[in-house]
Formats: structure tokens, C-alpha cells, sequence
């Protein structure tokens, strides 16, 4: 079976989330860039990029900042979001089983498949680390998505483009293929 990451694989969202991410931390007073979002932050759950906001940069969250990094996303997915080149082919193609596992949450997935009109390659097969305890690097979600389509683990292939996911993946026990995009050849293979 084959899992795929979501965002940076299905649909090109990466950028449109970190350059949302990166004016909202400037906001609080620490000027970012969207490719300085992109290192810090590709790959992880919301509430881990909070984590980070708040302690590696010391900065002090105000409530509601998740709520308004949400609408931000949604508004730049509405407005610009496309799928991932070659993507729209392979799914086309494959005759196997797949699904999805993301730290993305349920609502921005079934978003962004509308948007980008890929959701009937996914009813019923999209997990997000919303489901389980923790996001990646842990390789809950990965676990979880194999289990909810009865396939063991070493019979999954993953296709992931962040270190966290390569990470997850590899800790789940899963064959990995990076997608180069944020993150080289190299460090992608480092990263298991």
C-alpha cells in the first residue's frame, strides 16, 4: 500500500502555509521568511510549530492564534492552491490500495482535495495526526493509517518531503521515498 504525506506531496501547500506562518511571526515581532518557515517548520502539527514559536523563538503566542493561522491558510488554499506536478497522473495510474497520513487536520485536507478536485481518490482514506497522540516525527499517524486499511507496516511504501515525516515513516517501519522540495536529496536520505 502505498501512504502519501499530503501537504507538498498531493497539493503544493507548503508555500502557501509558510508564508502565512512566516508573516504571522513577524507580527509578533520577529521577522521571518517564508524559506525560514519552510526549515523550521515543514512537517509538523500546528500545535508543534506553537511549541517552537514559543520556545525556541520566545515569543508569546496571543489566543486565538491558531484560529486566525487557519482562516489565513484556508483564504490562501481558496485563492491559489494547486496540486502537486505529476500528481494528478499517478494517482490516475495507481491500481493499488493508498490513503493519505498528514498532520493536517481533517477540515484543511477535505478543503485543499476540493479545491485542487482529487478528493475521490481518498474517500474514506485520509489520517490526520488529529487522530492520534502525537504528530510527526512519531510515527503514530503512519501506525494508525495502516492499521484503519488492515495492511502491516513493513508492507507500506510511504512517499513523504519532510525530515519529520521521512522520520515518522521510517520509525513506523515503513519503506520511504522522499520527494525533493523543501528539503534536498541528501537530507531527505539522511533522514532515513
Amino acid at each position: 500500500m502505498i501512504i502519501f504525506d499530503f501537504d507538498g506531496v498531493i497539493v503544493d501547500s507548503e508555500r502557501l502555509a509558510n508564508a502565512v506562518l512566516a508573516r504571522m511571526v513577524s507580527g509578533l515581532g520577529r521577522p521571518m521568511a517564508p524559506a525560514e518557515a519552510a526549515r523550521r517548520f515543514t512537517g509538523k502539527v500546528t500545535r508543534d510549530c506553537v511549541a517552537i514559536i514559543e520556545g525556541e523563538l520566545g515569543l508569546v503566542v496571543p489566543a486565538g492564534f491558531d484560529a486566525a493561522y487557519d482562516d489565513a491558510v484556508n483564504r490562501a488554499y481558496e485563492r491559489e492552491l494547486q496540486p502537486v506536478d505529476g500528481i494528478v497522473a499517478l494517482l490516475e495510474s495507481l491500481r493499488g490500495p493508498c490513503c493519505i497520513a498528514s498532520g493536517s487536520s481533517h477540515p484543511r485536507i477535505a478543503l485543499a482535495l476540493r479545491v485542487v478536485g482529487l478528493a475521490h481518490h481518498f474517500q474514506g482514506t485520509v489520517f490526520s495526526a488529529e487522530e492520534v497522540a502525537r504528530g510527526k516525527p512519531a510515527p503514530d499517524v503512519f501506525l494508525h493509517a495502516a492499521a484503519r486499511m488492515g495492511v502491516r507496516p513493513a508492507d507500506c511504501v510511504v512517499v513523504e518531503d519532510s525530515i519529520t515525516g521521512v522520520t515518522g515513516a521510517r520509525a513506523a517501519g515503513m519503506h520511504v521515498f522522499g520527494l525533493v522540495g523543501t528539503f534536498g536529496a541528501d537530507e531527505l536520505a539522511a533522514a532515513g
